[in-house]
């Protein structure tokens, strides 16, 4: 669980000394560290800010979106059914059309795992991607989760059989039955540019196609 859980407030001395937040709410972490409990230092604020309780010279409460922390966790479980440890965690709240539970929190919506992942896990490095051992988009299970790179996410689709391929992606402007005509064409001698007055696309793509850097998936 996040660090910062059953912790009672820290409060200094001095508190006139310190930004009107302080007294206001209290301390979970030292002053000048991100009060989500995550150790980093809050940057300071270039200019006064009564929404954010910042005051020009001072540190903000938080470091970068760590605010999520604050009051998020009982709209979250909400959405998460009760199962045991090893399995999926479906999510039960909004899905988008990947597959992948969403959660909204201040106006602002955020994937299900990765909030599931800081919640339980821990923060999330700059760049990094929030991968499924289950292989199911919907699950916020954190035992199921593991953190990889661009890279290493794209790898795990592939190794799945998950990433999209032909018709399936959403610029697709053919389909399986026109891949096999295509070839078909081009065994009766046409070229690629007689056969792409045929179809939406162009020589390239034709050309592409036929030489088997594209659509190799389809027989």
């Amino acid at each position: 669980m996040h660090p910062n859980h059953n912790r009672d407030p820290y409060f200094p001395e001095n508190l006139d000394d310190y930004a009107p937040w302080v007294a206001k709410h209290g301390l979970l972490a030292p002053y000048g560290e991100c009060q989500c409990g995550c150790g980093k230092p809050a940057p300071i604020a270039t200019k006064s800010d009564r929404y954010r309780d910042a005051i020009k010279g001072h540190p903000y409460r938080f470091f970068a979106r760590h605010r999520l922390w604050q009051g998020i966790e009982e709209g979250f479980w909400r959405y998460v059914p009760k199962a045991r440890a090893d399995e999926c965690w479906e999510w039960q709240g909004p899905v988008a059309s990947n597959g992948y539970g969403k959660f909204q929190s201040r106006g602002k919506t955020y994937s299900a795992h990765r909030i599931s992942y800081e919640l339980n896990i821990g923060l999330i490095p700059d760049g990094a991607f929030v991968c499924h051992k289950c292989d199911n988009p919907a699950c916020v299970n954190p035992r199921h989760l593991f953190l990889g790179s661009h890279a290493d996410n794209m790898a795990d689709k592939v190794r799945k059989g998950r990433q999209s391929k032909g018709e399936g992606t959403r610029i697709a402007k053919l389909t399986r039955h026109d891949v096999v005509k295509i070839r078909a064409l081009a065994s009766a001698g046409l070229n690629g540019e007689a056969i792409a007055r045929q179809f939406p696309v162009s020589g390239t793509t034709i050309r592409d196609i036929l030489a088997g850097k594209t659509w190799r998936h389809v027989r």
